[in-house]
């Protein structure tokens, strides 16, 4: 048997988490981190629950935090650490609310199939075209 090999932060891990979602399409929700199911249902994760996921963090049940090796062991808000895993920039608090950043708009402003088009983008290592993205 295998060992599960971990995927390099940014273009390798959105690969791995756009096969994952292409190969389990009922697991991907954009409405939520992480949600356990009954075993014949299983998880559903988001783009970042994935990504934190394929890293082996993991998830506090009580907020929207996860801990792991990438993060040395302490805890941290998922988007933040699932955007640096997936290459992406979040906006900081100091930042104009207009201009939201990939990792934002990736993870709080996009539908399951706008979200796997944005990750067919990260996983060729191309910038984000949300113009497209978004186009209806």
């Amino acid at each position: 048997m295998s060992e599960f090999r971990r995927p390099a932060p940014g273009q390798e891990t959105a690969r791995w988490v756009l096969e994952h979602i292409r190969q389990h399409p009922q697991t991907h929700d954009q409405g939520s981190w992480e949600v356990e199911g009954a075993p014949e249902c299983g998880t559903t994760r988001c783009v970042a629950g994935w990504a934190a996921h394929a890293h082996g963090l993991v998830h506090h049940h009580s907020d929207s935090s996860v801990r792991g090796e990438v993060t040395g062991g302490q805890w941290e808000q998922i988007e933040y650490v699932a955007a640096r895993l997936l290459g992406l920039r979040m906006q900081s608090p100091d930042e104009d609310l207009m201009s939201a950043s990939d990792g934002d708009l990736l993870f709080f402003h996009t539908t399951n199939a706008q979200a796997v088009h944005a990750l067919e983008y990260l996983a060729k290592g191309d910038p984000i075209d949300w113009e497209v993205v978004k186009a209806p």
